[in-house]
């Protein structure tokens, strides 16, 4: 199984992801140690000092987020660039479809893991030495979680629809998609799991999808039981 998962993740990790990761991961840093560059000790003197830290972090969430989303419909679309049937066709003959299904998420899993955990590291890093107190530490450790979730979410979605189109628009589908759940304001929770969005409250130290975090996990595991049933019953192959 772990040698199945190194050799997967040695075929996702191509040269256009590599590239992508790491101009993505530069991009966001370039750009929160641009917004964290300012004389703090000027804006001490007006006590304005949580307003700026509030802002700093508002940013680069929301830099964040609108990166990693592209970043993984990249990784989607990477299964079709690439068109790994002949890949795929040697371990699913081994070990059966089921299996390495199991194989090829956990290696997505581990990409998208690997990515948000650098680019929340770098943020902490920032923060820390740029405001020198650690008030927000803990939050910034929960929006972590929070989009990771998010992200993996919408890893499956586009998952979903690759496996369903196996063209080349399913990158505008999930675009399409996320800013649904960006336009779409409601009390029904069955919208606010199935269009979720991360709602942000800094002032307060507040993230959240406006539903239990619960039913983003239920949502998650249906939608990796759906991928799982279209992967096994169709085949991967590449759509002019």
């Amino acid at each position: 199984m772990f040698r199945m998962i190194f050799l997967n993740l040695d075929k996702k990790i191509s040269f256009l992801s590599v590239v992508f990761m790491l101009i993505s991961i530069g991009l966001i840093f370039v750009i929160t140690i641009t917004n964290a560059s300012f004389n703090i000790g000027d804006y001490q003197l007006l006590n304005q000092k949580e307003i700026i830290v509030e802002n700093f972090l508002y940013e680069s969430f929301q830099l964040t987020e609108i990166i990693s989303i592209i970043f993984i419909i990249l990784l989607v679309e990477l299964e079709l660039f690439y068109n790994n049937d002949n890949f795929d066709a040697y371990f699913v003959a081994l070990k059966g479809k089921s299996r390495y299904f199991i194989v090829k998420i956990i290696s997505y899993l581990l990409i998208i893991l690997f990515y948000t955990t650098i680019i929340f590291l770098g943020i902490m890093i920032v923060y820390l030495l740029r405001f020198e107190t650690v008030e927000y530490l803990y939050f910034i450790f929960e929006c972590f979680i929070h989009y990771l979730l998010y992200f993996v979410l919408y890893f499956f979605v586009g998952m979903i629809f690759l496996l369903l189109f196996k063209n080349y628009f399913s990158a505008m589908l999930i675009f399409i998609y996320y800013w649904l759940g960006k336009m779409v304001e409601t009390k029904e929770e069955i919208i606010l799991a199935i269009l979720p969005n991360i709602y942000l409250n800094i002032l307060e130290e507040s993230i959240s999808f406006k539903i239990n975090i619960l039913f983003i996990i239920i949502y998650i595991l249906i939608l990796v039981f759906l991928s799982r049933k279209i992967y096994i019953i169709k085949d991967m192959k590449l759509i002019s």
